[in-house]
């Protein structure tokens, strides 16, 4: 099972074009819980951002990269 930091270090990998910094630094992540093997992360991108679904999908496979980690989910949060 990751810890949050290990999530977060993740999530580090996807860039936003729009906001010019990853999506952690960029501040979109809202809230990361762990439950198992099951990491679960609410993100509120840019508004203006045309690419938030793939934000998310790629935020997901780089969860799933973690040691113990069978199931990722990106909700969107407005």
């Amino acid at each position: 099972m990751p810890t949050i930091d290990e999530v977060l270090n993740a999530l580090r990998n996807v860039y936003s074009i729009k906001a010019k910094n990853n999506i952690v630094d960029a501040g979109f992540i809202r809230d990361v819980s762990i439950d198992g093997d099951s990491v679960f992360v609410k993100m509120r991108p840019l508004s203006t951002c045309p690419f938030s679904f793939a934000l998310a999908v790629n935020g997901e496979k780089e969860i799933k990269k973690l040691k113990g980690v069978k199931h990722a989910e990106i909700k969107m949060i407005l």
